[in-house]
């Protein structure tokens, strides 16, 4: 055939292996699925799984230790981790609107959203509809407090079915860890908020423990800085002033807002305009306590919206942690806007806040998967007095392959070879040969490398059609995602007796029936060598589709002797009956 007309026909070949998985997937009595595997002995789909391939090997290897069962893991996503930015605390009379944007299960990407309103007459913290979330133990709320309240909205909502939702451990952010294993599972992405009735604040976060705060004014919304605006921070006071006459953007005590375009320059700025690089805050105190620090405050390195604040000291606080300390200095931050009211706890500005809270996973969703490592599964050298082929064959969905150490010349296997293991295995064994030094001549389990694994992967692939990948000198057989590798659950279970005992019961499993299930998802005929591949690969999915049908058909005749067995018993219970009423 010509490509054009191979090219042509594949694309009937893509058309049938489409039909199988809609079948498959579609196929349902009593809102059970029949075809989709969920029925299989291993389990549920998404529930308990089964390895993506049949895999055997020898004795030998497996005393070897050559085979390892990984069960899947969930992912765990948190919001404040290596550097993501730390949840902010509401602020008082605000609305905050979080919108949450996860990967379901299915792989769409989607969004739930939840609002929290700070009422900080009855200092409590509410949903859209007025039901409490928390209550805050002043007239503003802490970040933990905040957390509390964003934690109970979400579990509310459609996430807590997917989710088990917890604050982290220094309650500054939250932590999500999926409900099911394996990376078809939900996984967040980051959390957005959008902040209405509340002011554009810098924002402040501390090494707990430590005494370093470093202060972010990215949020701060520049353009609600106005000329004779002033900002005291701790003993010190800045002006904000416009003057066109100059270029400057701070000179002691004053900045220039017209020159002034970035947070990144304002973060700068507000250094010089306190009198240098290294500029001294030695009233630094907290109101509600007894602690006084000194600290030094400098500009973060490079072109970042940070100003870093390092302490001589604790302040003194009551519980002595750095949180509280933060509060405490973000409150030296007083912003008076020109002709208003002064606003404590690191306000510049007054507008709306909208910032995201990137989700990093700390543990990442893996699929339950069986390794099998080659090096200790080893090469067949056919040289080698006492080196048992049998030892070296190995199985995947039927199909048998084998490493073969070639011979001293590193010539191809010798004719010899391939007739001893024809011998054996017949014509049907894949072949993968080795590139090995002289040293090994004679050597009984020679060792095979990465690139010879990578090799047989390739072979595996081509052809069994597995989800199969190389980790080393391992082959990694994928299972369904989604899956935990725990106890077969999804058979379907026919009570046939009177009573609950065991043998009162009989059990059926259904095998994945789609074209990945029955080993064809990879099938295609654009090439001779592919064609010729996809026949013996066919020829086993109706073997495979075969011994189902027979499954099915030796189960149908139990339960119709079952239900003959019942009747004949039934009908001489009645004779027995009337007999006796007679």
């Amino acid at each position: 055939y010509q490509d054009e007309d191979r090219a042509n026909t594949d694309l009937e070949i893509q058309a049938l292996k489409s039909e199988l998985d809609r079948i498959a997937s579609s196929t349902h009595f009593n809102k059970i699925q029949l075809l989709d595997g969920s029925l299989s002995a291993g389990g549920a789909n998404g529930t308990a799984g089964k390895a993506a391939a049949t895999v055997k090997v020898s004795d030998a290897a497996l005393s070897a230790g050559a085979m390892t069962i990984h069960k899947a893991e969930k992912g765990v996503y948190e919001t404040n981790v290596n550097g993501n930015e730390p949840m902010a605390a509401i602020q008082a009379d605000a609305t905050n609107e979080y919108s949450i944007t996860y990967k379901d299960d299915d792989g769409t990407t989607k969004t739930e959203t939840v609002s929290l309103k700070f009422d900080s007459v009855n200092k409590k913290i509410v949903d859209a509809n007025g039901n409490k979330l928390g209550d805050t133990a002043s007239t503003s709320a802490t970040v933990d407090e905040t957390v509390k309240a964003l934690q109970a909205a979400l579990e509310k909502s459609g996430l807590g079915d997917k989710f088990k939702i917890e604050l982290n451990g220094t309650n500054d952010g939250l932590k999500f860890t999926a409900k099911e294993a394996g990376t078809g599972a939900a996984a967040i992405d980051n959390i957005s908020v959008r902040s209405t009735g509340a002011t554009s604040k810098a924002v402040g976060h501390g090494e707990v423990g430590g005494t370093v705060v470093t202060v972010d004014l990215s949020n701060v919304d520049l353009s609600k800085l106005k000329d004779g605006d002033t900002l005291k921070i701790g003993d010190q006071t800045i002006t904000f002033d416009v003057d066109a006459t100059t270029t400057s953007k701070a000179v002691g005590g004053t900045i220039y807002l017209n020159n002034i375009t970035t947070t990144d320059e304002l973060a700068k700025a507000i250094i010089t305009a306190l009198d240098g690089n290294d500029a001294a805050l030695t009233t630094l105190s907290d109101p509600a306590a007894t602690g006084t620090a000194n600290a030094t405050i400098t500009s973060a390195a490079g072109d970042k919206s940070v100003l870093t604040l390092t302490l001589d000291q604790h302040l003194g606080n009551t519980t002595n942690s750095m949180r509280n300390d933060i509060e405490s200095i973000m409150n030296q931050f007083v912003y008076t806007p020109a002709g208003g009211t002064a606003i404590k706890g690191g306000i510049i500005g007054t507008g709306t806040d909208s910032v995201t809270y990137k989700a990093q996973s700390t543990t990442t969703a893996t699929d339950r998967y069986e390794s099998y490592d080659m090096s200790k599964i080893y090469a067949w050298n056919p040289g080698a007095d006492g080196d048992d082929i049998a030892d070296h064959v190995f199985e995947v969905n039927g199909e048998k392959f084998l490493f073969v150490k070639q011979d001293a010349k590193n010539q191809s296997i010798t004719d010899d070879a391939i007739a001893k293991a024809t011998a054996i295995y017949g014509n049907s064994l894949n072949v993968v040969t080795i590139n090995s030094d002289d040293n090994t001549e004679g050597q009984v389990n020679v060792p095979v490398s990465e690139v010879d694994v990578i090799n047989m992967a390739e072979r595996i692939k081509e052809k069994t059609g597995t989800n199969v990948r190389v980790n080393g000198t391992k082959l990694e057989f994928l299972s369904t995602p989604g899956t935990n590798g725990g106890a077969g659950t999804g058979k379907l279970t026919f009570q046939i007796g009177a009573n609950g005992d065991a043998d009162q019961r009989v059990s059926m499993s259904i095998d994945d029936m789609s074209s990945k299930g029955i080993g064809v998802n990879a099938v295609n005929i654009l090439t001779a060598d592919s064609a010729n591949a996809a026949i013996d690969i066919v020829d086993k999915a109706i073997n495979t589709v075969s011994a189902t049908r027979a499954n099915l058909g030796a189960m149908q005749n139990r339960l119709e002797h079952t239900i003959n067995s019942l009747n004949t018993t039934s009908e001489n219970l009645t004779a027995a009956e009337s007999r006796i009423r007679d």
